[in-house]
């Protein structure tokens, strides 16, 4: 979550110094049965995805504009992406290959608790 956060208040903090209007909406609630692993795992891999080509069309439309600075901007979001869907891939993939045993969910479990985010550094003004 705080991953996310940072991200979020990385657009938001670009998009403030460049002088955009910045509008917060509220997040429409997930809609899956998260009683089934399996769906689970597909729906944050199309989650993912759907993200990826978000960030794809921003970049594809500044670097229409010559926008090049918010095309260097993007270029940690589009590797962090690339990260994003190999991991849910990956754990998908885990999943479809171990399924539901207890001994299987738990090695899922610990891979993801092993999981560590480490906040990027605040610039210096």
């Amino acid at each position: 979550a705080q991953e996310e956060r940072d991200h979020a208040m990385s657009f938001y903090n670009y998009l403030h110094q460049n002088d955009e209007e910045v509008k917060l909406l509220a997040v429409a609630e997930p809609k899956f049965d998260s009683a089934d692993i399996l769906g689970v795992l597909k729906a944050a891999l199309k989650h993912e995805k759907s993200i990826s080509e978000s960030i794809h069309n921003i970049y594809a439309e500044a670097h229409k504009l010559n926008d090049f600075r918010t095309c260097s901007f993007l270029d940690l979001f589009i590797k962090e992406q690339t990260e994003e869907e190999e991991n849910a891939l990956d754990m998908l993939n885990q999943y479809e290959l171990f399924g539901s045993n207890p001994s299987s969910l738990y090695m899922l479990n610990s891979a993801l608790e092993a999981r560590t985010y480490t906040a990027p550094a605040a610039k210096a003004e």
